[in-house]
């Protein structure tokens, strides 16, 4: 069975309260500059969608993600400047100069430091708030892969439930990602996004700063995410992925965070 219209029928959470369907999805939050990767009203209930809400504002706010929305001059909805407040320090965007930002360093334990005029801000790798990261990445890739999954089977799989459990906090267990740190061209030249028929869209969303790549590997669907300079990759069926291998293999610099 094809479904084309909306069921009405979260697919999260599997709430079938139609008066619970007011609102749209914004795959990528508004404010970090999707205006194309939108799911419409029916398909994820306001209860979910505020779920999401809750963690989508600690990503934009308070991890790389956050910087990385102010560094690419992103608005907020309200239009004005986004800000970040990450590793005591501040992050204002400019708009009208992508790219360039304001930086707030009064606080005396930020990671800066100054040789010959320059600064240079030094980050680590895995985010303190890694796991807000790692629940958005599952938000983003679980919504691509279950809507295709209704699309062609009419539901989607059990397997996923793991994951959509973890991201609507009824479960306590970690969830890890990979933050890709370096690729090859021959790996590059491979990635499909899910764009791919449509090499306008592909275009738009790569100009707005991202790009979704779903997979199977070795058996498991995984999700990547490109957000600006931020590469990252997730399971969306195991907290651990074990895709160590795999991007070994590939010749990819890599954390597990």
């Amino acid at each position: 069975m094809k479904i084309i219209n909306p069921p009405y029928k979260c697919i999260f959470c599997n709430n079938t309260d139609k008066g619970d369907f007011t609102s749209v999805e914004h795959i990528i939050p508004e404010s970090m500059g999707n205006d194309l990767a939108i799911i419409g009203k029916g398909w994820i209930c306001n209860k979910c969608n505020n779920t999401f809400s809750e963690f989508e504002q600690i990503v934009q706010e308070k991890t790389i993600l956050g910087i990385e929305r102010c560094i690419n001059g992103n608005v907020s909805k309200k239009g004005k400047p986004t800000k970040a407040s990450s590793y005591y320090i501040n992050w204002i965007a400019n708009p009208k100069n992508p790219g360039r930002v304001t930086l707030d360093l009064s606080n005396k334990r930020a990671p800066v430091f100054l040789k010959d005029d320059e600064i240079s801000v030094i980050l680590p790798v895995v985010d303190k708030n890694r796991k807000y990261i790692a629940k958005f990445m599952l938000k983003v890739g679980l919504e691509i892969l279950i809507l295709n999954q209704y699309y062609t089977i009419g539901t989607k799989d059990d397997i996923l439930s793991r994951a959509i459990n973890y991201i609507l906090n009824k479960t306590e267990e970690d969830w890890h990602y990979y933050t890709i740190l370096r690729t090859t061209k021959e790996f590059d030249s491979t990635l499909k996004s899910v764009f791919y028929k449509d090499e306008n869209q592909r275009r738009h969303v790569t100009n707005l700063g991202f790009d979704f790549f779903l997979y199977k590997i070795q058996g498991e669907n995984v999700f990547f995410l490109r957000c600006i300079s931020f590469f990252a990759l997730i399971s969306l069926e195991k907290p651990n992925g074990n895709l160590d291998k795999y991007l070994e293999e590939k010749n990819i610099v890599y954390a597990f965070c």
